[in-house]
């Protein structure tokens, strides 16, 4: 009998998108099961460093809070808080509570409220590269604090924070191919429970090309991988346990691999303690416009004391609120228009920078992330 000779054709991993297999791991995935051919698979780029235990806050004060992302690796023990985030778990506690979702476009506009077991069963599906933003709803912040304060007190946040701020919680699940294209605000971090979350991200003075009504995963599949090496983002993957850090201002836009879990710290308040009557709220939204000052918060210094003042071009600058009217249509991700978003308030509060309620309160916007 003759043998015919097999052929064998091997191809890179970076071809594919979508790749089959089994399931991932109950261990790994708190039980939000994600099919190996509904995960996105991960190219190892990443442009952002990595900083474990040993970084101080000093060191995290001059080298990152105002100049550039960081990751952070083994500064809180959040176990507790992965045990209670399981798929099991949350579905028995909060299963009958209502959830706002937010459609997944740069403005956020429409919003939908339906049980937390609803969502799961029928919307936490992986993302349809054809569908736009304003298709695809979204579990993000909105959080009712009421009915999830007795999740985040198990939450432990970043030891760190920028002098003067304080900080807001926004929880979130999402499906593999979910997540919010490019927008920016003030300055936090971001934590992944359960999953991985990809993040593409731009300093201030780099606005990156996209369409504000197309998906992340749209963006990664048809702009992405035209761009040129100088124009191309800085971005990593963040694994369970990981804190991505990202300065205030900087163009961020997120991409789920999996079915992820994850909890963000919005920092924010010293400029409404130091100019109380500077921002205005419309019944929906705070209205913000960022004005530049040439001083910088320094541990121990008061703002704009004369041992704290420094030059526009060696610091960069505060941005304090001013009371305007902005013209209709304007939303976030534009500086004429910067959306000061809600954040559900934790209990647990971090040493450098206490972690505060809202200013927007249960009934305002959140933050994106």
């Amino acid at each position: 009998m003759e043998i015919k000779p097999q052929i064998l054709l091997f191809l890179p991993l970076s071809m594919f998108f979508w790749f089959p297999g089994s399931f991932t791991l109950l261990e790994t995935d708190g039980g939000w099961l994600t099919s190996r051919h509904a995960a996105l698979s991960e190219d190892g780029s990443c442009t952002v460093e990595r900083r474990d235990s040993s970084l101080t806050f000093a060191q995290f004060i001059q080298q990152y809070a105002f100049s550039r992302p960081v990751i952070l690796q083994g500064l809180t023990d959040n176990t507790e808080f992965q045990a209670q985030c399981t798929k099991d778990q949350l579905l028995a506690i909060f299963g009958e509570h209502l959830v706002r979702l937010s459609t997944a476009n740069t403005y956020s506009y429409h919003k939908v409220d339906l049980p937390f077991q609803e969502y799961v069963d029928h919307l936490l599906e992986p993302q349809d590269p054809s569908s736009l933003g304003s298709e695809t709803l979204y579990f993000f912040g909105d959080n009712n604090f009421t009915q999830w304060g007795s999740l985040f007190k198990k939450y432990n946040p970043p030891p760190f924070g920028i002098p003067g701020t304080t900080g807001a919680y926004s929880f979130g699940i999402a499906g593999s191919g979910s997540g919010v294209p490019f927008h920016w605000h003030g300055p936090g971090f971001s934590e992944v429970i359960f999953g991985r979350k990809h993040w593409f991200l731009y300093p201030p003075e780099k606005t990156p090309a996209f369409h504000p009504n197309k998906t992340t995963l749209s963006w990664f599949l048809d702009t992405y991988p035209s761009l040129p090496p100088w124009e191309k983002p800085v971005e990593c993957t963040i694994h369970p346990g990981e804190v991505l850090y990202f300065p205030d201002r900087w163009w961020h836009a997120t991409l789920n691999l999996d079915t992820s879990v994850f909890i963000s710290t919005f920092l924010d308040g010293a400029r409404e303690k130091q100019f109380p009557s500077l921002s205005f709220y419309d019944g929906n939204i705070f209205h913000p416009v960022w004005i530049k000052a040439e001083v910088s918060l320094l541990p121990g210094r008061r703002s704009g004391s004369k041992e704290d003042h420094r030059s526009r071009e060696a610091t960069p600058p505060v941005r304090i609120k001013a009371e305007v009217s902005l013209l209709p249509g304007r939303s976030s991700g534009s500086e004429k228009d910067h959306h000061s978003h809600k954040a559900t308030p934790p209990s647990s509060l971090p040493e450098e920078g206490k972690v505060r309620e809202s200013r927007v309160g249960k009934e305002g916007e959140r933050e994106r992330g």
